[in-house]
């Protein structure tokens, strides 16, 4: 890949990851803000299905989704300072431009990503 292109992603990527990192941050204060109201609520005994378990189950989805793609991010930035990035990880062919403009952090080829 040439360097063009290369700082082309790499922007693309640092783009990524200035959004990712204080959108992780606001959705875990967000679940320990759940997590906290929930037991100053009372302390009368509730049944659980009366609880809000769900949101903070959905947060702490959103966040690990969230949180991969952040570690994605970083392992492709990663990868351009390596020389390696454009590469696919598993069998070594380039990565197609198209795939990269799509997915910018994908470490695969799209013969191996249903692999993986």
């Amino acid at each position: 890949m040439n360097a063009t292109l290369s700082q082309r992603y790499k922007a693309r990527l640092l783009e990524m990851r200035t959004r990712l990192v204080p959108a992780v941050q606001h959705i875990e204060e967000s679940i320990r803000e759940d997590v906290r109201s929930a037991g100053e609520l009372s302390n009368a005994p509730t049944h659980q299905a009366s609880e809000d378990d769900e949101g903070v189950d959905e947060n702490i989805a959103l966040a690990e989704n969230q949180e991969t793609l952040l570690e994605e991010v970083e392992a492709a930035l990663a990868r351009i300072a390596d020389g390696d990035y454009g590469r696919c990880q598993q069998c070594g062919r380039a990565i197609s431009a198209e795939r990269l403009g799509a997915l910018p952090s994908t470490p695969y080829c799209v013969q191996c990503a249903p692999k993986e």
